[in-house]
């Protein structure tokens, strides 16, 4: 695990050290990658997590009950975390040192090398693109694309590297010469082509499914590999292995008889998905009590979007609407 974490993670603060994060409290990851942790065993590794900061494949070594340390035991962590806002403060005093100096006219590599940096300059690339080694900050595209020719701005964040970017230069949007984009073209219309296979296969499996036997029958006729989610939460709008999934965690509920079929393919990031609901727990008092805000402010979110619209449709009935046709007919298209 160590060794593959090394060669192909990008996660810049673990993959030098085969991905080990430490010891961390619940709470303390994003959701999704959280909510994997703490379901798996020491020695369990997780399949495929998805986070807004990418795909993960988590491995617990060990789990520690919860407590409080002494101060003797907690003496290294207190250290570190002094380390690190130390070296948080160090790092914002040098980039605002350093947008000074490029404000001030001195070239971005000049100040790479000064800090000892890699600096790099990009193609051209387009709103919503990303920057190779940067995918976790969106935040570098869209402030590049705020800026004029020119111009330099310091990214930072609570969980990022601060960045220094720079607008070399900017080109109007445009059709580029297909030969120019052929590969990209090929490789999109490959994923798209995939895409709808997918899906029509999966359309078609369901249509044949009249049974939860039916499930694995035709997996295995067609030579798929059926995947246990685990349980997971209606309120956590989660699937483990899959990621944010709204669609489903709603659909699980709905489904009468168990073991059940939901009854349409579900689509996520480009896969096609067929689910067999298993099982399905009622929750405890305490998870109905920590639930309940978060279900009350979906009603009245709900019931607020009811009473407006009928508020528009009751302005729309008493409404009385003129319309000149002679302007209709004189106004140039």
């Amino acid at each position: 695990f160590a060794k593959l974490a090394e060669q192909y993670s990008d996660d810049p603060g673990s993959n030098h050290n085969g991905g080990d994060l430490g010891f961390f409290p619940r709470g303390q990851m994003v959701k999704p990658f959280d909510d994997a942790v703490f379901k798996l065993k020491p020695g369990e590794t997780s399949g495929l997590v998805q986070s807004q900061f990418g795909y993960h494949i988590i491995k617990l070594e060990e789990l520690k009950p919860a407590g409080t340390e002494t101060l003797e035991q907690a003496r290294p962590s207190i250290i570190a975390a002094l380390k690190r806002k130390a070296g948080t403060d160090i790092a914002r005093d040098e980039m605002r040192e350093d947008l000074n100096s490029a404000l001030n006219g001195t070239d971005l590599d000049k100040i790479a090398a000064k800090r000892n940096l890699k600096l790099v300059q990009t193609p051209y690339i387009a709103l919503g693109d990303t920057v190779a080694g940067t995918e976790h900050n969106a935040d570098i595209v869209s402030t590049a694309f705020k800026l004029d020719k020119g111009d330099v701005r310091a990214v930072t964040g609570e969980k990022v590297d601060p960045v220094l970017v720079k607008l070399i230069d900017r080109k109007p949007a445009y059709i580029p010469p297909f030969a120019d984009v052929r590969d990209k073209v090929r490789a999109a219309l490959i994923k798209l082509r995939s895409e709808i296979v997918a899906r029509q296969t999966a359309e078609n499996l369901l249509k044949q499914m009249k049974t939860p036997a039916d499930f694995s029958r035709l997996a295995e006729a067609d030579s798929l590999r059926i995947y246990h989610t685990g349980a997971f939460d209606r309120a956590s709008q989660t699937v483990p292995g899959i990621g944010e999934f709204q669609e489903v965690t709603e659909a699980a509920g709905t489904v009468p008889v168990l073991p059940g079929i939901i009854d349409q393919v579900m689509q996520h990031g480009g896969n096609s998905y067929i689910f067999l609901l298993s099982g399905r727990t009622a929750p405890s008092d305490e998870a109905w009590k920590k639930a309940a805000p978060q279900f009350k402010q979906q009603l009245l979110q709900s019931r607020r979007s009811q009473a407006w619209q009928a508020f528009l449709d009751s302005l729309k009935d008493r409404a009385k609407i003129l319309v000149d046709t002679k302007q209709l007919g004189e106004q140039s298209a």
